[in-house]
C-alpha cells in the first residue's frame, strides 16, 4: 500500500513538472511563434524591399531644425507637428527615412547604406555618430524579419519571467547585440507579436537615453503583419513622437542609388 502511494506521488509529480514544462517556452519558441505571427518564414525572406508612407507626428521638437527657421516645418496641429515621412529599406541592410514638405520637398533625411551613415539637415550632411550608427546597424537587421536567425545576427537572447500590462499577458525577451547593448522586447501572447521595445535609445541629441517604443494595429498586409502606429517615449511616458501608417509596397525594385548621398536631396 504504502508502495502504491509512493508511485502515485511520483507520478503526480513527474505529471505536473511536464506540464509546467509545457506552460514554459524556450526562446526559440517564442521567436519561432514571433516569426509565424509576422508572416512566416518563407514569407519573411521573399521581400528584398520595403517602401511605406506615414503619417509622423512630432511631439517633442528637436533642437536645431525649428529653432533654425523650420527646416522640419510640417503641418503644426494640437498635439503636436504632423509632416508625411517615407520609410525606403533594401536588403542587405540598408534603409532611408525622408521627412517631407508639404509640396512633397524633402526637408530631412536619415540613411545609412549598410556600412555607413549620415543625417541630411538644411542642405548639410552630418555623419552618424558611433551610437547612432550601432543603433540603426542593429535596426536593420531586424527590420524585415525580427529575431529571424538571431544567433547570426549577433543576438544574445534570454527569456525572462512574463509580464502583465493592461490585463495582457506578454513574454519578455531579453536582447544583447553584438555590441552589448540590452533591450527588452515584449511579445503579446496571444498574438505573438512585438508590442514594446525597452531600453536605452539614441536622443534627438545622437546620446543613450533610457526610452521605450510601442508597436499597435496590426495588419496582415501581402502576407506581411505591420504595426500600423509607431510611437517612441521618455522613460516617465512622456510622448516623443508618433507614426501612423498610409500604405506600404514589397518588392518595389527599389535601386541601391536610392540610399547614396546625392540622391537624398530628390523630392
Amino acid at each position: 500500500m504504502k508502495k502504491a502511494l509512493i508511485l502515485t506521488l511520483c507520478v503526480s509529480c513527474a505529471s505536473f513538472l511536464l506540464t509546467a514544462c509545457a506552460q514554459q517556452p524556450s526562446v526559440d519558441n517564442v521567436v519561432h511563434q514571433t516569426v509565424a505571427a509576422m508572416g512566416g518564414i518563407a514569407q519573411l525572406q521573399a521581400i528584398q524591399d520595403q517602401v511605406s508612407t506615414w503619417d509622423f507626428t512630432m511631439h517633442v521638437m528637436p533642437p536645431g531644425p525649428a529653432e533654425a527657421g523650420g527646416e522640419m516645418a510640417g503641418q503644426g496641429q494640437e498635439g503636436g507637428m504632423t509632416m508625411p515621412m517615407k520609410i525606403t529599406y533594401k536588403r542587405e541592410n540598408k534603409l532611408r527615412m525622408d521627412f517631407m514638405e508639404p509640396d512633397g520637398a524633402i526637408s530631412m533625411s536619415s540613411c545609412y547604406d549598410g556600412e555607413n551613415g549620415w543625417h541630411l539637415q538644411m542642405g548639410q550632411r552630418i555623419d552618424m555618430n558611433q551610437a547612432q550608427l550601432q543603433e540603426t546597424e542593429v535596426m536593420t537587421t531586424t527590420w524585415l524579419d525580427g529575431f529571424l536567425d538571431y544567433k547570426d545576427k549577433g543576438f544574445v537572447l534570454e527569456l525572462l519571467p512574463d509580464e502583465t500590462m493592461d490585463g495582457q499577458n506578454y513574454f519578455v525577451l531579453h536582447s544583447t547585440d553584438k555590441y552589448a547593448n540590452v533591450q527588452k522586447f515584449y511579445v503579446n501572447a496571444s498574438t505573438h507579436l512585438i508590442e514594446r521595445q525597452v531600453g536605452d535609445m539614441t536622443n534627438f541629441a545622437g546620446e543613450m537615453e533610457a526610452m521605450y517604443m510601442t508597436f499597435k494595429d496590426y495588419e496582415t498586409i501581402d502576407g506581411y503583419a505591420m504595426a500600423r502606429h509607431v510611437a517612441q517615449f521618455k522613460q516617465d511616458g512622456q510622448m516623443l513622437w508618433e507614426a501612423t501608417l498610409k500604405d506600404v509596397a514589397f518588392n518595389t525594385g527599389v535601386e541601391d542609388e536610392v540610399f547614396m548621398a546625392e540622391a537624398m536631396t530628390m523630392k
